[in-house]
């Protein structure tokens, strides 16, 4: 990702995840719809360089929108997709093995 950057040419990619186990209206889906689709993060992220790529989630508990801390790489295998693709266990492993348990934010939520 660029290092200088003119804040006026900031590039942000923003995702948002449909419906998924009970959830039948995502409010990540809701908020981003309106945004230009293209699939593959990994593809998007080295096509467009974004400075901040903003993941939005879903959590249950809350009723308001929040920055998440972390996601976890765990917990995600045998739930099907919007597109009905399950991604197993093994398949979780070989794709995120390396990766660590955990991704947080650079971002100083603290003093947001």
């Amino acid at each position: 990702m660029p290092t200088e950057v003119n804040p006026a040419s900031i590039k942000v990619l923003v995702t948002g995840f449909g419906p998924f186990l009970d959830i039948t209206t995502n409010p990540s889906w809701e908020t981003t719809k309106s945004l230009p689709i293209a699939r593959g993060i990994f593809s998007l992220i080295a096509k467009h360089e974004p400075h901040i790529v903003l993941h939005m989630g879903l959590a249950v508990d809350r009723d308001y929108y929040a920055v998440e801390q972390s996601a976890p790489k765990e917990g995600y295998y045998d739930v099907s997709d919007s597109d009905r693709k399950v991604i197993t266990r093994a398949e979780n492993k070989k794709l995120f093995g390396k990766a660590p348990s955990s991704l947080a934010t650079s971002l100083d939520l603290a003093s947001a």
